[in-house]
């Protein structure tokens, strides 16, 4: 379990450094359009055609790096365009059309910094052992999105700026539509329904309805075994409580 954790981390931070150069040359070059990319994708000049060749299939043994392709099957998968189905251990894409299945996915705005050898994610969307579809439904053990989407499914979902339509999981994360997991953790929703729903207060709008056992924030309506409400003149109650209007004072300052 350690090695593996290690190979994910390992995976993880070097997969955006490979990707967003796409300049390698291969035996054949010049070709702006071409069925198939082969090679080893261990160092440059190991492929059939440049890397800014647009392709069909692009096979490799490790990094293939391509401007784009339909269908890409590589240790490190790394498409400024995917338009089918990328799969690989890693697999990155300035902007996904298709579907990524892999141990570790990515797309969407690594952009470098003043740093030569960095990059800052803007607008990231990845997940860790999972499929991501046309980067609206991420299915996987680790979902992390900062654009809205559709759908995201597993064990850990995370929203970083406006969310997914609906996360599904163990442990939702600031989600701000529609969340259904053992425990929502939100600064803002709609509808939270959960053993534990908890809303970080005075961040953001606080959810519509809360649905569980434990309910506590700020939301219009909650609905569980116990419920805390800052904004009701009676703060605990069983069963209901809901917003009475009392003002909150924000505490940020202290």
């Amino acid at each position: 379990m350690k090695k593996l954790f290690i190979l994910l981390l390992t995976v993880m931070c070097i997969s955006p450094v490979f990707a967003d150069q796409f300049d390698g040359k291969g035996l054949i070059s010049g070709w702006k359009f071409a069925p198939l990319q082969l090679g080893l994708g261990l160092k440059n000049h190991s492929k059939l055609v440049d890397e800014q060749s647009n392709v069909i299939f692009n096979i490799g043994l490790w990094e293939m790096d391509q401007q784009s392709a339909v269908f890409s099957i590589a240790g490190i998968s790394a498409l400024k365009y995917n338009y089918g189905i990328s799969l690989g251990l890693t697999n990155w894409a300035h902007a996904c059309y298709g579907i990524q299945i892999g141990f570790f996915n990515a797309s969407d705005r690594f952009e470098r910094s003043g740093d030569p050898g960095g990059f800052i994610p803007n607008g990231i969307h990845a997940q860790v052992v999972g499929i991501n579809i046309a980067d609206v439904i991420q299915i996987g053990l680790l979902n992390v999105d900062d654009n809205p989407g559709l759908l995201q499914m597993g064990l850990v979902n995370f929203c970083k700026g406006k969310s997914d339509f609906l996360q599904w999981g163990l442990l939702n994360l600031n989600g701000d539509k529609l969340k259904i997991g053992v425990v929502n953790l939100s600064a803002r929703g709609f509808f939270n329904l959960g053993l534990v729903n908890f809303e970080l207060e005075n961040i953001g709008d606080n959810s519509f309805l809360n649905i569980g056992i434990f309910n506590h924030g700020g939301s219009t309506i909650q609905i569980g075994l116990l419920n805390y409400n800052s904004k009701s003149y009676i703060p605990w109650l069983p069963l209901v409580n809901w917003d009475m209007g009392r003002e909150v004072e924000n505490d940020s300052s202290k």
